[in-house]
């Protein structure tokens, strides 16, 4: 019996820029989790495009140090890492963003509100728990879409694609097997 999430496509967001490693792991983390369930991972580390920019030490690195040598004009000229990264969200079926405190990040937080404007579903992490989670997110983001742990949203996600949850949220859009 195929799974009601089967062959869809989630993306993994959340910081990278100050904690590549942590970024990394939580990913691969998800990405071995879901991949039982034939879902498709995909996160900024393993792009699905063609021609794609490899956000690993090496490049990070790289902008680091451009970035102090000031040479602002060819930092700028990797905008396109930001293009594709909003590009993964338009894409994606379903995000789960992995968020704390502590790690402070521009890009997710346009990732995030990208993908709130564009009603995706999104399953949101806080590091330091629901309890301390921002209003802002209360505000954005159904509460039930709001977990302590990523463990109890890669939970929800099981229990979904099993049909022991049922889908709670407008902002599911579906496509039939066949077209994924």
């Amino acid at each position: 019996m195929k799974g009601l999430l089967e062959k869809t496509n989630v993306l993994i967001i959340g910081p990278m820029e100050e904690d590549l490693e942590t970024g990394a792991k939580t990913r691969a983390y998800a990405k071995e989790s879901l991949a039982k369930l034939n879902i498709n991972v995909w996160d900024h580390y393993s792009r699905p495009f063609l021609n794609e920019f490899s956000e690993d030490e090496k490049s990070h690195q790289k902008m680091i140090d451009l970035r102090e040598s000031e040479e602002f004009e060819k930092l700028s000229d990797l905008r396109n890492i930001r293009r594709q990264d909003l590009a993964l969200v338009d894409t994606a079926d379903i995000i789960i963003c992995v968020f704390d405190k502590k790690t402070f990040s521009v890009g997710t937080f346009n990732e995030l509100f990208l993908a709130d404007f564009l009603r995706k579903p999104i399953f949101f992490v806080w590091g330091e728990g629901k309890k301390k989670c921002p209003f802002w997110i209360f505000w954005t983001i159904p509460h039930n879409y709001i977990y302590n742990s990523l463990d109890e949203a890669l939970e929800t996600i099981k229990k979904i694609n099993n049909g022991e949850k049922k889908i709670d949220s407008k902002r599911w859009r579906l496509k039939k097997y066949e077209y994924r």
